[in-house]
């Protein structure tokens, strides 16, 4: 069976398990192990003293991220009008590019709609990053979150998830400093809609969103 035959035949077999997570059964040497199909990475899921980890190369990797299930989510999935989420990051503010970039933000047609100056905390940051960790990539994360406040931004506008993730890779490629760590990369918007409904429920209550973004007419 070729490569992509078997990633398909894995992706129609995936499921959540306990913990939210999209995976499926392999088989490996006779025994059968949970595979993780994620964002970050993909690989069998290990557990050593009650520590679940993956493998990438020789990178080992521990869960630590947190997918909480939430029914007004699903509901905000599939009645929000269109909308977009992003934050801009504590050295965003340091280097004073909050507002070339908000600037550049309007530009692109969207609307600030709601908006936040946050210190986001440890427990938020593993919601945010439902992912495996590697620990000093996970060290990193933490202390540049904590390091100084962050601007959550809901936006109105049109094809606003793919639009954003354009605008990611403009701002990145423009004003990031390549000798610091990947972490510190002055803007973050997520890969779908999902993300961004489930990334919002985090810093704003349902009733928030829903009013100032409003639901699709029927």
């Amino acid at each position: 069976m070729k490569e992509a035959e078997v990633k398909e035949r894995m992706l129609h077999l995936r499921r959540k398990d306990s913990k939210n997570r999209t995976i499926c059964s392999i088989k490996l040497n006779g025994n059968f192990y949970n595979f993780y199909i994620g964002p970050d990475a993909n690989g069998i899921i290990y557990e050593d003293e009650g520590e679940e980890y993956i493998l990438v190369g020789n990178e080992k990797r521990v869960w630590r991220g947190q997918i909480k299930e939430n029914q007004e989510i699903e509901v905000l999935e599939h009645k929000l009008e269109d909308f977009g989420f992003c934050i801009l990051k504590p050295d965003c503010f340091k280097r004073g590019l909050e507002k070339p970039i908000r600037k550049f933000l309007k530009s692109q047609g969207f609307k600030v709609v709601l908006k936040k100056m946050v210190r986001i905390e440890e427990n938020i940051i593993y919601n945010l990053y439902p992912y495996f960790f590697e620990s000093s990539w996970e060290k990193s994360l933490i202390e540049y979150y904590k390091s100084g406040d962050s601007q959550i931004l809901l936006l109105g506008g049109d094809n606003c998830i793919e639009k954003l993730l354009k605008i990611r890779k403009t701002i990145r490629n423009k004003f990031i400093l390549n000798d610091n760590h990947p972490v510190i990369n002055l803007f973050h918007a997520p890969d779908t809609r999902e993300d961004a409904i489930r990334e919002a429920s985090l810093f704003f209550e349902f009733n928030e969103i829903k009013n100032h973004i409003g639901f699709l007419r029927k």
